[in-house]
């Protein structure tokens, strides 16, 4: 599970930092950017899932550049926030609400 901020400025900050670190090339992403609007997947899905950055290296990202990365291994999860699970929304942000916090579902 991941909390940060919206979700246009997550993208434009792992986006920046892919292109500075040189994990990916300006083409590169160009080229995820026109099969995202092709398919409407979210641009991570798309870079794990063709193997443009491994699932490993996608969680060192998130954490360098300030994203918190919850092991669901060690949550307790709250059973009433199981009825919010929506395959859609779980699909496009790699993520599954586990509980609430300050009133809301994270």
């Amino acid at each position: 599970m991941i909390s940060a901020p919206e979700k246009s400025v997550r993208s434009k900050r792992i986006v920046e930092y892919l292109l500075q670190k040189k994990l990916l090339t300006v083409e590169q992403v160009e080229e995820i950017e026109k099969f995202r609007a092709e398919i409407g997947w979210s641009f991570a899905k798309i870079c794990l899932t063709y193997g443009y950055v491994s699932r490993r290296k996608w969680s060192e990202i998130l954490k360098e550049i300030g994203f918190e990365i919850v092991d669901l291994k060690n949550q307790k999860i709250d059973k009433g926030i199981v009825s919010y699970l929506n395959l859609l929304i779980m699909d496009q942000y790699l993520g599954v609400p586990i509980r609430r916090e300050n009133g809301k579902v994270v």
